[in-house]
């Protein structure tokens, strides 16, 4: 007796499958992720300078309250 077989079957026709898209709309939504990548590139650079000034701040800021020469190498 093979019920489960059955049932299983039966289950999986009755699913709702979501099918993928065209390819059209595949390369469009490719097209639209690649876009939007290259943009977060672009804010994580801009965040990565800004952390760099940031950190450099304190020194500066220091250098210009006290009046002393760097040592030179």
């Amino acid at each position: 007796m093979q019920i489960w077989p059955d049932f299983a079957s039966q289950y999986c026709r009755k699913l709702k499958k979501p099918f993928p898209p065209y390819y059209g709309e595949q390369v469009k939504i490719a097209g639209e992720l690649e876009r939007k990548m290259a943009e977060v590139e672009k804010m994580r650079k801009a965040a990565l300078r800004q952390m760099d000034s940031l950190q450099a701040l304190p020194a500066a800021i220091i250098r210009g309250v006290f009046d002393f020469e760097e040592p030179r190498p």
